[in-house]
Order: structure tokens, then C-alpha cells, then sequence
């Protein structure tokens, strides 16, 4: 009979992020695991916020938090965080669940890091295979675990929300794309999720005409205040005036449920869903609006093809292009790439989306049902215990890497201060 193991969880759970989201689903898998006495450790995750919504296992997870100037030497570390913001302190194994980073090469320094780690668990095949072709390989072994969804929420559903229907009363036009993400870059243009880009494109695929869809974007900064939204207010027209002040484009700024994210995925205003990402570790908005059968238009490069199946979705394609000298930062090095995609003929898929009903036909109602049964959260835990057991079971007496010492001095995580509401615009 296995004894159960001392476990350290760092995560960022109770967070606004991506990082966030895949913690607060992960650490109660983690938490309930058999042959785990498990405690958790809070960090935060850059300058995002924490959530304000209350999720179902949110008390199983303060119930588990190390206490100030607790003593805890766990035989396993696991850390929710890229590889080199942390110290393994594991007596017997690490083990280290990251997205990975988004181009087509890692820094040497990410790499060395992940190299510390006993096991690196990633969240896409796209991200396994960038750390394979960096200049210094993956010396450990290496797991994929997908970041899945709750099917109970997420999910084909046309039942009406009071708020989504209040929010989407102000929207004038009959069909609208909806943009769901948060930006990760000062300058808007050299942001990742390559939102500029989407605004620009759609602006001139309909510019000037009668009848055009609008563009709903739910995205932020870094909070929710009166100056982010108004940040936000001054990207889009910036970049809409000069093509066609007339383009309808709404922003939605403000946390919403997930029950009220899906209700926006399903409202019928919704034709389908977009995104110009330069590259994911995963992608979790997309599988959340797929889930909903909503079709897809999206770049055809990294992390979310794992779900985004061929075939059952409108690929943008483009070209992968070395990252601007301004986006250079400690995880995005000079001379690696990222992915551009093609304005022109993302404006023709546009056109042709919203013009032919017969290119509506994609099969997302098909790829919802695949998802479905790929993605949900009793899948997740039943590969997570699978690789667990796999790696942990009978090694209970072999030091892997020597002994550091914990600190719980990071148990402190900053109060919720975002303002509450959804603002239109």
C-alpha cells in the first residue's frame, strides 16, 4: 500500500488569468488526490487582479492553505507557474505545470529551468514541441495535460440570462463576432493576442456598408477600473476613426460568471467567435466558445489546434515572423517568432462568413460535441490521476534533487480591489 506523500501546491489560484483559471480547476484535482497530504501556497500571477466570483470549490482550497510561518518540508513540490519564477523544493520529486511560452523557440534560461524540474506537465502538444526544438532540449520528462472546462456550464445552451440579455439589448445590429481575452502588453500593437490587428481587419472587411455585423470585444487590461476601460475605449478608436467611425464595435469591460460567459457564447446575436492570437499555450476562451457550438475563426497555428479541429473550423493563416524588438522580454527572445496572420484574406473570410450562409455550415455543432466528451473536468482528473500515479508510485525512498527550504511567506495575496459591472461601449 502506497503512504501518502507531503505535497506543496504554489499557485495562483483565486486569480484573474489564465494561469488562474487552469489553477482553480487543477488544485482541487490535486488537493483530493488519494495519495496526497496536500497543503497550499498562494502567489499571484503578474498584475492581474483576483476574481471576484465565487466558484464551487473555493472553500476546499482556503481549507487548505498553508498558515504564516507554517513549517512544511513536502516531499513533492508542485508548482501551477512557469518553470523559472520558482525553486523546486521537493524531497523526493517537482513537478511543474506550465503553458509553455508562445513562440517557436524558448530562452536558455527558461529552458535550464524546466531542466530542474523531475516533471514538466504542459497543457498542448504545441507546447511540447517548441521546448523539443529549442536550443537546449528537455533533459526531464515531459506530460500533456489539456486545460479543460466544466461541461455542466460551458455547453450548447439557449436558456436567456438577465444580464447577457441586458448587454446584448444595447447591441443594435442583428449578428455579431464576439472577441473574448486580456491584453499582455503596454503597447496594444505588440500584444500577443494581436487584438490591434482584429480590429483593424474587421474595420475594413466591412467598412462602408448598410447592413454589416458589429464586433463584440469582452477584453481588459489589467484591472477592470474607469482608466483601463477607458484605455480600452481609446485603442478601438484609435484604430476605427480613421477607417470608418460608423463600424459598430462594442466593449464589454467587467467580470462576468461563467454561466453568464456562456449565455454570451449562446446568445443568438452571436454568430461566431475570433481571435488573431500570435500564439497559445492552450487557449482557453476558444474551447469555452466552442463548447457552446459556436464556430471559430482563428489563427491556424499553436495551442489551440489541440481542440480546434480540421476541418470543423475557419483557419486564418499567415506566416510566422521574428517578434518585434519591443515585445523582446525575458520569455520572448530576439530572433524567435511568432505567428502574423494574413490581413487580406482574413478580411475575405470575414466577408465570405458573414455574406454566404452556406460558410456558416462549418460542423461546430460537431466540434462541440467532440469537445465535450475530450474536455470536461472528469476527464481532466481521471489523465491527471493517470500520470500520477505513473510517475509517483513507489518512490517513496529516493532523494531526486537536494532539500531547499519553503517559504510561506508568499501565502499573502493581494485583496480584490476591480470595480464590479459590465461597461458597453
Amino acid at each position: 500500500m502506497n503512504p501518502k506523500f507531503k505535497v506543496l501546491i504554489d499557485a495562483p489560484c483565486f486569480n484573474r488569468s489564465g494561469y488562474g483559471g487552469v489553477s482553480d480547476g487543477l488544485v482541487p484535482m490535486l488537493l483530493q488526490y488519494p495519495h496526497f497530504h496536500a497543503r497550499l501556497q498562494l502567489c499571484n500571477w503578474g498584475s492581474c487582479i483576483p476574481r471576484q466570483n465565487v466558484m464551487p470549490n473555493d472553500e476546499l482550497m482556503k481549507a487548505s492553505m498553508l498558515k504564516p510561518n507554517e513549517k512544511f518540508q513536502p516531499d513533492i513540490f508542485i508548482a501551477i507557474n512557469l518553470p523559472e519564477n520558482i525553486q523546486p523544493c521537493g524531497r523526493i520529486f517537482n513537478i511543474n505545470f506550465t503553458a509553455g511560452l508562445e513562440t517557436d523557440s524558448w530562452p536558455d534560461s527558461y529552458m535550464n529551468a524546466m531542466n530542474k524540474w523531475d516533471l514538466t506537465i504542459f497543457q498542448s502538444n504545441f507546447a511540447k514541441a517548441m521546448a523539443e526544438q529549442s536550443r537546449i532540449r528537455p533533459a526531464r520528462k515531459i506530460e500533456i495535460l489539456p486545460w479543460c472546462q466544466d461541461t455542466n456550464i460551458f455547453k450548447i445552451d439557449s436558456t436567456p440570462n438577465e444580464k447577457i440579455e441586458e448587454i446584448m439589448a444595447t447591441v443594435q445590429e442583428d449578428e455579431a463576432f464576439l472577441y473574448v481575452g486580456q491584453r499582455t502588453h503596454h503597447n496594444p500593437w505588440m500584444d500577443r493576442k494581436n487584438v490591434c490587428l482584429l480590429i483593424q481587419t474587421f474595420c475594413n472587411a466591412f467598412k462602408g456598408r448598410e447592413k454589416r455585423p458589429a464586433l463584440i470585444l469582452k477584453f481588459n487590461g489589467v484591472n477592470f477600473s474607469t482608466y483601463d476601460r477607458n484605455g480600452s475605449v481609446s485603442i478601438i478608436r484609435g484604430i476605427r476613426d480613421p477607417i470608418d467611425p460608423t463600424v459598430p464595435i462594442y466593449l464589454l469591460h467587467g467580470e462576468m460568471t461563467d454561466p453568464e460567459l456562456n449565455a454570451l457564447y449562446n446568445h443568438k446575436k452571436i454568430i461566431a467567435c475570433t481571435s488573431f492570437t500570435r500564439g497559445e499555450g492552450f487557449g482557453g476562451s476558444l474551447l469555452q466558445s466552442s463548447l457552446a457550438g459556436k464556430p471559430t475563426i482563428a489563427s491556424n497555428y499553436s495551442g489551440h489546434l489541440d481542440y480546434l479541429d480540421k476541418g470543423l473550423f475557419i483557419p486564418l493563416e499567415g506566416t510566422l515572423r521574428p517578434i518585434p524588438e519591443e515585445a523582446v522580454s525575458n520569455w520572448f527572445e530576439r530572433g524567435s517568432r511568432w505567428f502574423e496572420i494574413n490581413p487580406e484574406e482574413a478580411i475575405e473570410k470575414f466577408r465570405e462568413f458573414y455574406d454566404e450562409p452556406l460558410v456558416r455550415g462549418i460542423q461546430s455543432g460537431e466540434l462541440a460535441k467532440r469537445n465535450a466528451a475530450r474536455f470536461n473536468l472528469a476527464e481532466q482528473q481521471r489523465r491527471l490521476y493517470q500520470i500520477l500515479d505513473k510517475h509517483l508510485l513507489g518512490r517513496t525512498g529516493n532523494t531526486i534533487i537536494p532539500n531547499h527550504i519553503c517559504n510561506p511567506a508568499r501565502t499573502a495575496v493581494t485583496s480584490p480591489l476591480a470595480q464590479e459591472g459590465t461597461d458597453t461601449f
